[in-house]
C-alpha cells in the first residue's frame, strides 16, 4: 500500500464524520443568530395592508409548506413574513389591519372592522 492509498484510507472515514457535525453546526449557529437578531429588534404594531400571498414547498418525501405573507406598510415600505398555514388561510389580499411583528418574526395581523 502507498502512502496515499494509507492517507485516503485514513482520511475519508474522517471527514465523513466531520461534514455532518459542520452542516448540523451551521444549520445550528444560523438559527441562533437569527433568534438573537429577532429578539433584539423591537416589537412593531403598525397599518398595513395584504398585497401578497405565495407558499413554498421545501422537500421531497416530507414535503412541508411555508408560507408568507407581504405587507404593505403605512410608510410605504413592504415587508414578507412567514406564518402558519391557519393564519395564511384566514387572510386575503387586501385586507388592512395592524400587523405585529418583530425583526423578520410575524407575531399576529389584526384586521380592521369595515
Amino acid at each position: 500500500m502507498n502512502s496515499f492509498d494509507s492517507t485516503f484510507t485514513i482520511l475519508v472515514p474522517i471527514l465523513a464524520i466531520l461534514m455532518p457535525i459542520l452542516v448540523i453546526s451551521l444549520i445550528v449557529y444560523s438559527s441562533v443568530k437569527q433568534k438573537r437578531y429577532n429578539d433584539s429588534q423591537p416589537r412593531l404594531n403598525v397599518q398595513a395592508k395584504i398585497i401578497g400571498k405565495r407558499t413554498k414547498v421545501t422537500g421531497s418525501d416530507h414535503a412541508r409548506t411555508h408560507y408568507y405573507i407581504t405587507f404593505q406598510l403605512n410608510t410605504n415600505d413592504r415587508i414578507e413574513l412567514e406564518l402558519n398555514g391557519e393564519e395564511y388561510g384566514m387572510l386575503v389580499e387586501g385586507d388592512m389591519g395592524e400587523l405585529i411583528f418583530q425583526g423578520n418574526r410575524y407575531l399576529g395581523f389584526k384586521r380592521l372592522n369595515m
